[in-house]
């Protein structure tokens, strides 16, 4: 039996993917365009991932460090930080119970993919050397993530929401 999980998108595909990302504009954030980034964006989180677990060439890493594309993963994990805290809470209010919740799944979900490709691609040294100052917003990123994490207001909300056990 062939092995059918060879590539999910192809060497050249992946280069011209790499090449073509360009920091998004939060106002763009949902729109068609801004999808296909994202689904461009989610291919190459898969390929890296397959390349990954295969112990094979990592050729997305390999692009997006000599392109230097690291800093648009980085921009993309702040930038839908800051819209889940800014954006996010304004279209709740404005309608409390969305009857289509994909495209705030999906735009949630684009932090996750960012965040994975970047912790795939910024495990190697040679990756985290190419960092310019952008090194400085991940690390206020990292900082207020475990900070909202440790925030006592947080952890009551995840401790009335653990099961309890029956005695």
């Amino acid at each position: 039996m062939t092995d059918h999980t060879e590539n999910i998108i192809s060497p050249w595909e992946i280069e011209a993917f790499v090449q073509n990302l360009d920091i998004s504009v939060l106002e763009n954030v949902g729109t068609k365009s801004w999808l296909e980034f994202h689904k461009r964006l989610t291919l190459l989180n898969q390929q890296s991932v397959l390349e990954v677990t295969g112990l094979r060439e990592e050729s997305v890493i390999e692009w997006f460090t000599s392109l230097k594309k690291i800093p648009v993963l980085i921009h993309e994990v702040i930038q839908i930080d800051i819209w889940k805290h800014k954006v996010f809470p304004h279209l709740i209010d404005l309608n409390n119970k969305p009857s289509n919740t994909f495209m705030l799944f999906s735009i949630l979900y684009h932090e996750v993919v960012a965040a994975s490709l970047l912790e795939n691609v910024l495990f190697h040294c040679e990756s985290a050397q190419t960092l310019d100052d952008t090194v400085i917003d991940l690390i206020v990123y990292a900082v207020q993530c475990v900070t909202m994490l440790l925030d006592e207001k947080s952890l009551e909300i995840y401790e009335s929401l653990q099961i309890k056990t029956p005695k």
